[in-house]
């Protein structure tokens, strides 16, 4: 499509990254010969946190924990200044099942289940999945897809914010209790084993689910901020109309993901960044919230006495994971969470 709209205009295509060895720099200037396009990188610089999430809740007008948001927000900002209607990739990873759980779903839809959907298994396996040791972390994975049901494996995916495991480590007694407890994990339980007939369908549909209300809210309220128009076309009506439906064995297997999109990279050249692990948008949270200056606003958090995170959280507990910085890349999103949560609420209570 790029190169057939530079046929009349040559496009101009962006792209942010965070540092001169970043390898995705190269990728991004490989594509642009490609389509012949005018090329512009830009770079992203460590952010202050005690700034950027205060903007963060001002853009979003909510407690918005995506933190993809911030380079979101950043190369909106960037690109504003030369355009003010652009394309981008936004959609792809939801159409053509470009997460990597998506061959543990495969894989779970060829294995007879026991299915279990006990919390207290989940919670057996989050502390596996947290282990240093690459074979419990696997062992965690073959349990979760041998014994439990769906929204069991759903869940546990979602590993890096304040699950079952860590709001029991982490949280007061009263805190637990007052955010609903095992409730969370009961309502998304329901939630996942009703959005299909079957693993891989189920597993489809959440992502499209987790696209509406959290990848294109993000992509809306941070390209507003700064007055630009985004269009996805691996969105539009008719491409997903001609998409669907689709054999699952299509889109991925056991070695591969994104097949269908691959196969179309392949057919225009460009096979080479199909074979790149995929990245994502998002940005180097573990060499952000390392710094001192992070540090030294999450000390201040969890040296409020008046604070929301005083009333929910374990204080002592909290401020040991600042002790070491391999702690604290351990649970950056959590950390980033807390953050959010903290000003969130010093601006609103």
């Amino acid at each position: 499509m790029a190169s057939d709209l530079n046929k009349e205009k040559r496009l101009e295509s962006h792209f942010l990254g965070y540092g001169a060895d970043d390898p995705f720099k190269d990728h991004a200037e490989f594509v642009s010969k490609k389509i012949n396009s005018v090329h512009t990188n830009h770079e992203m610089k460590l952010p202050n946190f005690e700034e950027i999430v205060p903007l963060m809740l001002s853009i979003f007008d909510e407690p918005f924990g995506d933190y993809s948001a911030i380079p979101s927000h950043e190369i909106y900002k960037k690109v504003s200044k030369f355009n003010k209607v652009v394309i981008s990739g936004d959609g792809a990873d939801e159409m053509f099942a470009g997460y990597k759980d998506s061959r543990l779903f495969y894989l779970k839809s060829f294995i007879p289940s026991f299915n279990f959907k006990n919390l207290k298994f989940l919670s057996i396996c989050y502390r596996l999945l947290d282990s240093k040791y690459y074979f419990f972390r696997i062992l965690s994975y073959f349990l979760l897809i041998l014994f439990g049901n769906d929204g069991i494996l759903s869940m546990a995916t979602y590993k890096g914010g304040w699950n079952l495991y860590y709001r029991k480590k982490y949280m007061t007694s009263e805190g637990y209790k007052l955010i609903g407890g095992e409730k969370t994990e009961l309502k998304e339980l329901m939630s996942f084993n009703n959005s299909g007939g079957d693993s891989l369908e189920r597993y489809l549909n959440y992502d499209l689910k987790r696209l509406s209300f959290d990848f294109l809210v993000k992509v809306d309220r941070t390209s507003m901020k700064n007055s630009l128009e985004v269009r996805s076309p691996f969105l539009d009506k008719n491409f997903v109309e001609g998409l669907f439906p689709v054999n699952p064995n299509h889109l991925f297997s056991f070695f591969s993901n994104k097949k269908r999109l691959k196969e179309l990279l392949g057919k225009y050249g460009l096979q080479k960044i199909g074979r790149t692990s995929k990245q994502g948008f998002t940005p180097p949270l573990e060499k952000w919230i390392t710094s001192s200056e992070s540090k030294k606003f999450l000390m201040k958090i969890f040296e409020d006495q008046d604070s929301i995170i005083s009333q929910l959280f374990k204080l002592d507990k909290l401020k040991k994971i600042l002790l070491k910085d391999k702690s604290i890349i351990k649970n950056k999103a959590r950390l980033w969470f807390l953050m959010i949560l903290y000003v969130w609420q010093k601006e609103n209570f």
